[in-house]
């Protein structure tokens, strides 16, 4: 089962960092990692804080979904604290289900240290062992040009944008729909 699984270890300034499948008691550190983005008021579609119920959900249906090889989530382990975290979901329709759906976050603290491209990159290799897709899609922000350059290095392709697809705390930015063929 790939639940717990450790998919890689690393050393990085004098730490462990450990990508892996979640575990139960992941809850609590993923849920604090949503709401420090939500604070820092991060470019994502979560602009309120989630309650551990809302959280909660959320966690066990990506845990069924990796149970049913559905979706692929890996968890950024330092000093025993989730401190990032990624998801391939493929898509829920058979004529869909090739291609799957990415979300990633990293906590402040872990960001520009290069963490983030090696769990990309190793969430996209196990997504294509287990899920068996071929494309990797994501929706963006308009106004977050980081997530775009940091995909952009990452071998995704800009494929199209809709005008004012998405609000950022009450004003409409463009969506940007980004693409990876594996």
């Amino acid at each position: 089962m790939a639940h717990e699984k450790i998919i890689e270890k690393f050393n990085l300034e004098g730490k462990e960092i450990i990508f892996r499948y979640p575990k139960l008691k992941d809850l609590e550190g993923l849920l604090d990692i949503i709401n420090s983005l939500v604070e820092e008021k991060a470019m994502l579609t979560v602009q309120k804080k989630k309650t551990k119920r809302e959280e909660k959900k959320w966690f066990l249906n990506k845990i069924k979904k990796i149970g049913s090889k559905k979706a692929i989530s890996l968890v950024v382990q330092i000093e025993e604290k989730a401190m990032g975290s990624v998801f391939i979901e493929k898509g829920e329709r058979i004529s869909e289900d090739h291609a799957g759906k990415l979300g990633i976050s990293l906590r402040k603290e872990i960001r520009g240290k290069g963490i983030g491209k090696k769990l990309l990159n190793e969430a996209i290799k196990e997504a294509k062992k287990i899920l068996k897709i071929k494309i990797v899609r994501l929706r963006t922000m308009g106004n977050n040009k980081i997530a775009q350059n940091f995909y952009k290095k990452s071998g995704f392709k800009e494929i199209g944008r809709i005008k004012n697809g998405f609000t950022y705390y009450g004003k409409y930015v463009d969506e940007v729909i980004m693409v990876k063929y594996i």
